[in-house]
């Protein structure tokens, strides 16, 4: 029995999480892992209350005659008052694990300081006895006060700690797993982001379940409701998919939207083929009905070099990657403009640093570059390196960029990919060659090597000083 409710357990949180995640913007997911850990942690009484209250809250308020005995901060530059405040609040309302540690701070200065230097000080042993006292969760209080920065880096440490590494990295997620999830009452909803369209997500699934011809798309506005209710009406009937585009923009419309969906669940004459998909930008007014009777899928980039190189292989079959008169250039190709992609997404969360303006840079960009690879490379003898260099540099990608020095910073960062060299097995991508081109292979070699890459990415990938990412984290 015992062994039974273990997997059972293990199972269920897996399918709560995927499910749930799959709709959350990639900014909230890290947060939504933290509260399965944290909660499972706290039911059990593993961390304790007081300490859970610093971490959101900060200190806590000390009586006169705990102030008096406040030991002064042995480096106010470091240690300001309200870090410093946090630490004895922590000594003082959770003494078990945390007994003394203000005066052995004083005392040891100069290995804590050391400690807290580290490039990721939540893997480095704590000095003194506290390396044994102290729990994975408590270190992020230690964190809170000397690096602060690193909280959140080191909030995804503790997850995979006690979680597992699935919880920080959601599988890939494809329109065929989604699909599995639907039926004639259940309709999929695309939660979308600025530049966000999943529309050519869906006409390449259709085409795959050879339904291209059997879909019908309306973008929703004024209007555009009764045109909406038709096409689902006959889509019922016939056994077609229906794409309502940017239900947002349609705000007076939607409790018409929510009556038609409640009504699926009542109509006894429905073609099982029948599906629904709805597009929406977040909105306040959208039916909650609607919204807890769905499949939802947010379509943004993934954080991170691995997660986006992992979406970008999740839609490519081993056909696709073969589907070329010269395979294994474009293979390779493929790999390295998938590659690009993911790093000029990834330049975004530097702000000012990685670009000028910030640029909504989407899926469909990597699709039409992919497509006139595989046409350039399919026409002609020769590779045409400088017609490849102009199309995706300066109209596909470049066709957003109104920056001059975004556009060189862009063809700068393009060029490292598109050229001769690029074909070269183990041809490095950033200095340390941390980052290189895997060896030509089946598209399982491929996703292999995408699942070795590092979790957190190294700022030289992106041509950057290490400064970036404290200023990032900060």
């Amino acid at each position: 029995m015992e062994k039974r409710l273990g997997i059972l357990i293990v199972s269920i949180s897996e399918i709560l999480y995927t499910n749930v995640s799959r709709g959350l913007f990639e900014r909230d997911k890290l947060i939504y892992s933290f509260l399965i850990a944290t909660s499972i942690k706290r039911q059990s009484k593993a961390i304790d209350e007081a300490v859970w209250n610093l971490l959101l809250r900060g200190p806590t308020v000390f009586t006169s005659k705990e102030a008096e005995a406040r030991p002064e901060s042995p480096d106010h530059d470091v240690l300001s008052l309200i870090p410093w405040d946090t630490l004895y609040s922590a000594e003082l309302r959770a003494a078990g694990q945390f007994a003394g540690i203000c005066q052995h701070v004083v005392d040891n200065w100069g290995a804590w300081r050391d400690w807290s230097q580290q490039e990721e000080p939540y893997g480095v042993p704590v000095p003194g006895e506290y390396q044994e006292n102290l729990s994975l969760f408590d270190k992020l209080i230690l964190l809170k006060c000397l690096r602060p920065e690193l909280v959140q880096q080191s909030m995804a440490k503790f997850i995979i700690g006690e979680l597992g590494q699935y919880y920080v990295e959601p599988p890939a997620t494809n329109m065929e797993i989604m699909y599995q999830g639907l039926d004639t009452y259940v309709p999929m909803i695309f939660v979308l982001s600025q530049g966000a369209d999943p529309t050519s997500l869906l006409q390449k699934f259709a085409y795959e379940k050879e339904f291209n011809e059997r879909i019908d798309y309306i973008s929703l506005g004024q209007g555009q409701g009764p045109k909406a209710v038709k096409l689902i009406d006959a889509a019922t009937a016939e056994g077609r998919w229906v794409m309502l585009q940017n239900c947002h923009l349609a705000r007076s419309w939607m409790p018409a939207l929510e009556k038609v969906v409640l009504g699926f669940q009542e109509a006894e004459d429905i073609h099982p083929d029948f599906r629904l998909y709805l597009t929406s930008m977040p909105a306040d007014y959208f039916p909650v009905s609607v919204l807890q009777n769905s499949v939802k899928l947010t379509t943004e980039p993934p954080r991170g070099i691995r997660a986006n190189l992992k979406r970008s292989y999740a839609n490519l079959t081993q056909e696709d990657i073969e589907d070329c008169t010269k395979p294994e250039i474009w293979r390779k190709l493929l790999f390295g403009f998938a590659f690009f992609h993911a790093v000029i997404q990834e330049r975004r969360k530097f702000g000012p640093i990685g670009w000028n303006i910030r640029y909504e840079f989407n899926d469909s960009d990597l699709d039409t570059s992919q497509t006139m690879l595989k046409l350039f490379l399919d026409s002609q003898d020769e590779i045409p390196w400088d017609a490849l260099l102009f199309i995706t540099g300066h109209i596909n990608y470049g066709g957003r960029v109104t920056d001059d020095n975004d556009r060189r910073c862009l063809l700068t960062c393009l060029e490292r990919y598109c050229q001769p060299d690029a074909l070269k097995d183990m041809y490095k991508y950033s200095p340390s060659g941390i980052y290189f081109a895997p060896a030509d292979g089946k598209i399982e070699s491929y996703r292999e090597y995408i699942d070795q890459m590092p979790l957190t990415d190294n700022p030289e990938i992106f041509g950057l000083h290490d400064n970036a990412n404290i200023k990032y984290e900060t």
